[in-house]
């Protein structure tokens, strides 16, 4: 198994055989779920501290809520699909962010989830990719 104990390999883990590619693919359940409960808690925070009724808005963030939910399910199942729509969808949520307030709206939080998000596309494809070459150890 790969070598990811350096802070680098936490945000760009090595994969070279089924169980490395596992541990990568760990970390983008990490990012989708952390950013469904991120989420969840501050349009819930929101609604609370306004005293607001639920808006079209508010419901809008609660379906992404369990959209990312369902997907850190897919992740953690190990389904490619399920991370690349992931991080697809992560990505197009942050750009229409960005445009929506006219420049960058967070820095740390979204680059950190974005890059949990590629280790869990590279780790579900490369287990696919180990699992069928039957590899023990091998380059990714």
């Amino acid at each position: 198994m790969a070598d990811n104990s350096s802070p680098f390999r936490l945000l760009w883990p090595e994969i070279d055989d089924t169980e490395s590619a596992k541990a990568a693919s760990r970390l983008g359940v990490f990012g989708a779920a952390l950013f469904s409960l991120g989420v969840a808690g501050l349009v819930t925070y929101g609604l609370l501290r306004t005293h607001a009724a639920v808006s079209w808005a508010s419901s809008a963030a609660y379906l992404d809520t369990v959209i990312f939910a369902v997907l850190a399910f897919g992740i953690f199942k190990l389904w490619r699909s399920a991370a690349i729509a992931a991080l697809v969808l992560f990505v197009a949520e942050q750009a229409l962010a960005a445009i929506q307030a006219h420049g960058m709206v967070g820095f740390v939080m979204p680059i950190l989830l974005t890059l949990f998000m590629i280790s869990g596309v590279r780790g579900t494809v490369l287990f696919h990719r180990f699992s069928r070459q039957g590899v023990v150890g091998g380059d990714a």
